[in-house]
């Protein structure tokens, strides 16, 4: 080989600070120092043993000579801290199979990192007691800090193992106007204590300019089962700029990804930061297999506290969704004040409703996506406060909802304006629950449904229902085709169509 990077090198004990390594270029050996790249540091250069002892200030003194340096820590050993630990700028932590436990108590930091730096190949963990004040404290790690708003940048956290018996704290924190942040590669086993894996959110006074998360990276984050009462495995608040991909649930109380505009959305954002919008957000294959009070994806784009709702036009959410734990709760996507989204390729099975447009959203576009054996409709468009907007749904695939009985849609408009239904295929051969392909409530306006087939509805039940019997409610009703419904069932009811 030509030459060795510290990534690649074995994982040994006392290799220290400018040590020399032999290099084979071509079977001849040559000698090459590590000052070539990183200076390497070894936790027994500063007398850290890493035996299960509480080894704070050796550990302390340890992090803060190590600046630039790559700190290569020993497969199996246990390095326990009492106290916070700061990675200084520039310093990579290769865990190498090892595990840093933080023991501290009451409002204390875990592992403080700087820009530049990198944490990864191990477990890292805080069995803190006494646990007080904000997310921050008893968190594993901390990427910029939550309280004064500042950030840092250019900071990797790598292939960890991770645990948190804080109740309702986190793991991974990335807070304020911290930036080209990547997290990849986190595995998480049964919790019932931890509110989320990753949380980025604003930060700063907010008497203030607040600031936020920006340029982020969040994928392959796998999980047990986080059962504690509103647990997510990825929670963005006031973060922009984000992309969230390869998320998996064995099982989570309120869904795998959770999409806010924070409490203030940036109305306390720099002008540059509300420019910039919540739009460049995009969240790609995000799983659950059984999650109980909302599902896969939850979007709410309107501010806890400034109650801005927001255009998002360019947030996508692909190939993502759940499996529900209960059949009479939450969505495998929930859609509610956000404007603006595509929801491509995504499911929901097993849940209330498959897919949820709720109240103050417009020009939603639900590209493809499967929606089946939901309790009520497999696509619900659908609010009694502020009915949704021109929403598309558009090839959607939606058959054996209504498994909870009475007349429910494989697509169902209950209110709004120029929502539109197009080239979806409903129901499925010998339908026994579904009642309805698409059904449009009478107080849908200008509603456009075209070029959809219903293969087959539930004995009695009709393939495309539209108003009542005296209101017209569609814009335009065209190319719609159906399969024989069974049971005395009908292809079209309602008034004759404007086309």
């Amino acid at each position: 080989m030509a030459n060795v990077a510290i990534s690649d090198l074995p994982a040994a004990t006392g290799v220290s600070r400018g040590s020399v390594l032999p290099v084979v270029v071509s079977g001849v050996t040559k000698k090459a120092t590590h000052a070539m790249l990183s200076p390497v540091v070894s936790p027994l250069d500063y007398g850290v043993l890493g035996d299960g002892s509480d080894e704070a200030t050796n550990l302390a003194t340890m992090f803060a000579a190590s600046a630039g340096c790559y700190i290569l820590c020993e497969p199996g050993k246990t390095y326990v801290s009492s106290v916070a630990q700061t990675l200084p700028a520039g310093a990579t932590l290769d865990l190498a199979g090892s595990t840093m436990n933080f023991t501290v108590t009451g409002a204390v930091k875990n592992l403080i990192t700087s820009s530049g730096t990198v944490v990864k190949n191990g477990t890292l963990k805080n069995t803190g007691t006494a646990p007080s004040g904000s997310g921050q404290f008893q968190l594993p790690i901390n990427v910029g800090d939550y309280t004064t708003g500042v950030g840092v940048s250019n900071v990797r956290i790598l292939d960890l193992t991770m645990d948190n018996n804080r109740p309702d704290g986190n793991l991974i924190g990335i807070w304020g106007s911290s930036n080209n942040i990547t997290v990849d590669g986190i595995t998480v086993g049964d919790n019932s204590n931890i509110g989320s894996v990753g949380d980025a959110e604003w930060g700063g006074d907010i008497t203030g300019t607040l600031t936020h998360p920006n340029n982020l990276i969040i994928r392959n984050i796998k999980t047990g089962n986080l059962s504690r009462t509103a647990a997510a495995v990825v929670y963005l608040g006031g973060a922009i700029q984000t992309l969230i991909e390869n998320i998996y649930a064995t099982a989570v109380d309120k869904a795998t990804v959770i999409l806010y505009a924070g409490d203030y959305g940036l109305s306390k954002a720099s002008t540059n930061i509300k420019a910039l919008g919540f739009g460049g957000i995009t969240v790609r294959n995000a799983r659950c297999d059984s999650a109980n009070t909302r599902g896969g994806v939850y979007v709410d784009m309107q501010a806890g506290i400034s109650l801005e709702i927001y255009d998002v036009d360019g947030m996508l959410i692909e190939s993502s969704g759940s499996h529900g734990a209960s059949i009479s709760g939450g969505a495998g996507i929930t859609i509610i004040n956000a404007r603006g989204v595509e929801v491509k390729n995504c499911f929901g099975t097993n849940h209330s409703v498959g897919l949820s447009v709720g109240q103050n959203v417009e020009r939603l576009r639900i590209n493809g996506g499967r929606y089946w054996l939901n309790n009520e409709h497999g696509v619900s468009i659908a609010n009694g406060s502020v009915a949704p907007n021109y929403c598309i749904a558009d090839g959607v695939r939606a058959y054996a909802n209504g498994v909870g009985g009475g007349n429910k849609a494989g697509i169902y408009v209950q209110n709004g304006t120029g929502n539109e239904v197009k080239n979806c295929v409903l129901g499925q051969s010998g339908e026994t629950t579904q009642v309805y392909g698409v059904r449009v409530d009478i107080d849908a306006l200008n509603t456009v449904v075209v070029d959809n087939h219903c293969i087959d509805a539930k004995d009695g039940g009709v393939a495309f229902s539209m108003g009542s019997a005296t209101t017209y409610v569609t814009k335009r009703f065209k190319g719609n085709t159906s399969g024989a419904i069974g049971g005395g069932g009908q292809i079209f009811a309602g008034p004759n169509p404007l086309i």
